[in-house]
Parts: C-alpha cells; sequence; structure tokens
C-alpha cells in the first residue's frame, strides 16, 4: 500500500473514520499503456474529494473503475469497510453509486422527464415508473437541491449548466431508487461552465456532502480544487503521487506535483496596441426574428488582445462567425485593415488572412481521422508552399508536419498519427501551429483552452502573448473569466447580442464583469 496514501487516510479525522469506498492497489492497463499504476484511494461519507491530474493522468479511468464502467487488472475494494467484488454498471448504481461524466449522456430529441425515465428504466429500478413520475421527480428534484429544470423543455434546448443539473437530477433519482445517493462522481463537471454556473455547481457539491455523500470531483484545475475540496488526490503519468488535506495544499504546491517540477509564475504585461486590424461596425444579426447581434461595434489593435466575455449563449459564437466569414451578417461591415471582409467567403479568410483557432477543435479545427501532417496544412493546401500545379508536394508537406511537430512540442509517435488519437491538449498545439504558420495579422481564439490540462493552458496563454508582441491583433473569446481577465490588455462584456460595457482588466474585478454579463448595466460603459 502506497505510505503517502496511508498517511493521508490517518489525517482525515476521527480515527474511527470509516471510508464509504476504499480502493486499494489498482492497476489497469490497455495494452502497453499503463493507466493506473498501484493506486489507493479512499472516499470518505460526508467530504468532497478531488481527483487532480493532466490530462491522460488516470483520473477518469480510476473513477470509471469505482463507477463499474471498467474492471480492474488488480487490486481490491472495500465498501464500509467490507471487502467486496468489483462491481458492474448496473451493481454500483444500485449501491448509489453515481457519475456524472464529461460527455452528457443524453437524447438530444427526448424532453427533460423523458431522458430521467431512460435513466431509471435503464438500470432496471423502476420498471413500474411511468413519465407523470419522471415530471413529478425532476419537479422534486429541483425544489429540494436546487436543480430547477422544466421537465417539458427538449435536452437539446438546455443550456450547457441545465444539461449538467439534468445529469445530476438522473444520477440524483438513480440513487433515490436504491435507498440514496452514497457517491456522486463528477468528471470534469466545470469544463463548459461560466463563472456564475460554477459557483452554483459548487453550492450543489457543498450540499450533497453536508447530507453525508462522498463526492469525487475530476479536475486539474487547481483554483476549483483549493475552493470546493476537502482533500486532493494527486495522479501523474498513472501513479499516486500524493494524497493531502486541501487546507495543507496552494495552487503552486499542486501544479507541482501535478507535472513535477515548479511551473514559471505568468505576469502579465498591459498592451496598449497600434493600428486598427480589426474594425467591426454595427454588425446586426437577424434569423427567423431574433436578433442574435444587435450593432455591435469595436476595433482590434496590432499589438493587444481584446477579450470578449460573457454569459454562454450571449451572441459570442454568432460574433466569431461573422468575422471568420461562417456565417452572414444582416447588417453592418467587417474591416481587416483596409479591406472590407463582410462577405468575404470562408476559404479565402483562412487561407492566410485570418488566424481562427475555433471553440469545437474536433468539429470545427481538424479531421480527426487524418494524419498530423495533412491536420497541418488543413485549408492552405493550395498555397504554392505545398503544391505545385494541383499536386500536393508530399515531401514539402512531410517536412512541414516534422518541423511543427518539434515547434509546438506535439507529443505523437509521428506526423503519420491521426490526430484524433492524440490528447486534447496536443490536438491543440497542432491546430495552433497550423494558424500561427500562416502569419496572419488578426487571430481569433475562441475558448482556446478549454479541457487543457495546467501546462496546456498555460502553453497555449503564453503563445497568444508571444502572438500579440511581435503585433498581432488578438480577439480572445472564453467564458473563462479568469483567462480573459489573465490575458486581456481590453474586455468587451456580451449580453443579449450586445457589447454592454468595456472593462480595463488593470481596474476591472470579477464583480463588475459578473454585473454586466447578467445585464445589470447592459448600455453603459463601466
Amino acid at each position: 500500500m502506497n505510505p503517502e496514501a496511508s498517511e493521508a487516510r490517518d489525517s482525515v479525522g476521527t480515527a474511527t473514520a470509516v471510508p464509504t469506498l476504499r480502493l486499494s492497489g489498482v492497476k489497469k492497463s490497455f495494452g502497453t499503456l499503463t493507466a493506473n499504476d498501484n493506486i489507493d484511494l479512499d472516499l470518505m461519507p460526508g467530504e468532497v474529494h478531488a481527483v487532480l491530474g493532466e490530462n491522460g493522468a488516470g483520473k477518469s479511468t480510476l473513477m470509471n473503475i469505482v463507477f463499474g464502467a471498467l474492471a480492474p487488472d488488480e487490486g481490491t475494494l472495500e465498501v464500509d469497510g467490507v471487502p467486496t467484488p468489483w462491481p458492474t454498471q448496473r451493481e454500483a448504481i444500485h449501491r448509489g453509486v453515481g457519475m456524472v461524466h464529461q460527455h452528457f449522456m443524453l437524447v438530444p430529441t427526448f424532453t427533460v422527464a423523458e431522458n430521467v425515465l431512460l435513466a431509471v428504466l435503464w438500470t432496471a429500478q423502476g420498471r413500474h415508473y411511468k413519465l407523470k413520475d419522471a415530471v413529478r421527480a425532476v419537479r422534486e428534484m429541483g425544489e429540494r437541491f436546487d436543480l430547477d429544470l422544466d421537465p417539458n423543455v427538449q435536452s437539446d434546448d438546455l443550456s450547457v449548466g441545465e444539461k449538467l443539473r439534468l445529469e445530476i437530477v438522473k444520477v440524483l433519482l438513480q440513487g433515490e431508487l436504491s435507498g440514496g445517493l452514497r457517491v456522486l462522481i463528477l468528471d470534469e463537471p466545470t469544463a463548459l461552465l461560466t463563472h456564475q454556473e460554477i459557483q452554483d455547481l459548487f453550492q450543489i457539491i457543498r450540499r450533497f456532502a453536508s447530507e453525508g455523500t462522498a463526492v469525487a470531483i475530476i479536475t486539474h484545475k487547481l483554483q476549483e480544487v483549493m475552493a470546493v475540496s476537502d482533500r486532493v488526490t494527486v495522479l501523474r503519468d498513472g501513479r499516486l503521487i500524493r494524497t493531502m488535506q486541501t487546507s495543507q495544499a496552494s495552487p503552486a504546491s499542486l501544479a507541482e506535483l501535478m507535472v513535477g517540477r515548479e511551473l514559471p509564475k505568468r505576469t502579465h504585461v498591459h498592451s496598449v496596441g497600434g493600428d486598427v486590424v480589426l474594425r467591426v461596425s454595427s454588425l446586426t444579426l437577424i434569423e427567423q426574428g431574433s436578433t442574435l447581434l444587435d450593432h455591435i461595434a469595436f476595433e482590434v489593435r496590432s499589438g493587444e488582445i481584446v477579450g470578449i466575455a460573457g454569459v454562454a449563449g450571449n451572441g459570442q459564437d454568432q460574433l466569431a462567425e461573422c468575422v471568420t466569414g461562417l456565417r452572414r451578417s444582416t447588417r453592418g461591415e467587417v474591416w481587416l485593415g483596409d479591406r472590407d471582409i463582410t462577405a468575404a467567403a470562408r476559404d479565402e479568410l483562412i487561407q492566410g488572412e485570418i488566424a481562427h483557432i475555433p471553440e469545437d477543435r474536433r468539429a470545427s479545427g481538424m479531421v480527426p481521422s487524418a494524419s498530423l501532417k495533412h491536420n497541418f496544412v488543413l485549408g492552405v493546401h493550395r498555397w504554392k508552399e505545398f503544391q505545385k500545379r494541383g499536386w500536393l508536394r508530399h515531401d514539402v508537406i512531410d517536412q512541414h508536419g516534422s518541423r511543427l511537430v518539434e515547434l509546438m512540442s506535439v507529443r505523437a509517435t509521428g506526423i503519420d498519427q491521426p490526430i484524433g488519437s492524440l490528447s486534447g491538449g496536443n490536438q491543440q498545439r497542432v491546430i495552433l501551429g497550423r494558424e500561427l504558420h500562416k502569419r496572419a495579422a488578426f487571430i481569433l481564439a475562441s475558448e482556446p483552452t478549454r479541457g487543457l490540462d495546467v501546462v496546456g493552458t498555460d502553453y497555449i496563454r503564453d503563445v497568444l502573448v508571444e502572438q500579440r508582441d511581435v503585433g498581432a491583433a488578438v480577439l480572445l473569446i472564453s467564458l473563462d473569466l479568469d483567462e480573459i481577465l489573465a490575458l486581456s490588455d481590453r474586455i468587451l462584456v456580451m449580453y443579449g447580442g450586445r457589447i454592454v460595457g468595456e472593462v480595463d482588466p488593470r481596474q476591472g474585478d470579477v464583480a463588475q464583469i459578473g454585473l454586466l454579463m447578467g445585464g445589470a448595466k447592459a448600455g453603459t460603459a463601466a
């Protein structure tokens, strides 16, 4: 048994405390890859336990073993101090173990109540359960746990935060039908949430813990660990590094445990900016009678990062699409330098005039089944550099791919490896390498660090600052308010399809921006 894990167990609280679940010596391999290597873990009643690590550290594998979705190669399990066989997923649910996965398990065309009913029927817990029972349960759970949802709304029409609530309601109901939810596992639950939704989630988590539920939250966000957890277990390369009381840790010490070395501290140097590179004036988008963008106007200058802050669904996506040629505005203009690109074709813009890091890298930024080398030239393959008389210059493409793999520090077996098999951070490095090779004057980065660990996040942020420092105009769209504050030279806040304020990050704070994001001061500058 890992001595550090034993030490942590002794420091949990009273000596008589019995873990709800105790895992010892867990090992799990996939071929030659060891995902979990001799890991010990206790989940205590009434405790929030963070499982922290970089992408690929083995966090989700370990929790999927707890949930019964994976079987370990070695290791033992105790439930309330009693040795117990490893469960199947249904058996885990019947024991009161619930898991909210990073990628939601919802049927988009089903209503909230229908998704809840499906979850209950799948576990064979509610053979006599009817849709009206699911409707009633959604309303009761909403009142009891502040998880308000309309049971008759189609799940595809829910916000990301509402979808997360629905997943929690499903797990809660499964637990209720099993005699009570005893363990709640949340896999990267805040990846797509706004600042306020994260705070709401933390309140829900604390409420579960106060009622005796053991809560395990998988994350790589250091501030969230400090904000919500009682204990933290750090994994690195599939091995347990340390388990400790969160009160004994700091973001810096946890980061060092995660990556095995001290990370350099970032200091933000404010930039004023030079000539106007992007100018948006009176940009309006009306679709099916709804005004999605309402007279948007702003400028981005060379050598500055302008951040767009806002709650999801307030026009940020439509703004990005209009600027990059993916969507046509109803009125208004977009100028790049001295050229009107309002009606320019998307393929024309992405061939060099605009570097675009899309919000959804898998859907919009790459071809997952294609190789790294071909993703490195995606959209620019018609450049004379890469083709001659209509024929691709494969030797040049190979050299280009090898050079960018080294330059961007992409961890891969080679340039022929499918990009879809890489981690999210390495996929983002490939996209970034391709876009920056354009040497475009304007960069639009939408959620550039979403889903990345601390090392990947720092790397992407450093690259964006470097591009600003060599004269690029950067428009940053992010739901991560900390990211907006850390990188932006100016902050524009969107609400209801409008820019409702501009904030200087040197004076602005989260509360001030939060008011603007909520529309409290709509129509006025900060």
